[in-house]
């Protein structure tokens, strides 16, 4: 119940990020990104795309969109033996 009355006390939308929120109510429970973060051409595990990752953090964004550059997909010996998928809903974009 003190958790309850807390956030009626600071309200949600005060508590901004999610290191706020946890300030606040002592718990990530609950917590929801308050907006869509815009896509990144920065791969995944690069520096930048780290940076990308705390930025969307410290705004209240969520932190993954269907957009972001993703590694490519690696063939395995068999495709590159005989070019042929092995599976065929995997596309070699």
């Amino acid at each position: 119940m003190e958790d309850v009355k807390g956030q009626l006390e600071f309200g949600l939308e005060e508590a901004g990020n999610l290191n706020s929120y946890i300030d606040a109510f002592n718990t990530d429970d609950g917590y929801e990104p308050q907006a869509n973060p815009v896509p990144t051409d920065h791969k995944p595990g690069s520096w930048c795309k780290v940076e990308v990752l705390a930025d969307r953090l410290e705004n209240a964004e969520e932190l993954w969109h269907d957009s972001d550059a993703k590694l490519p997909r690696k063939k395995t010996q068999y495709e590159l033996l005989t070019g042929f998928l092995i599976d065929s809903e995997v596309s070699d974009d």
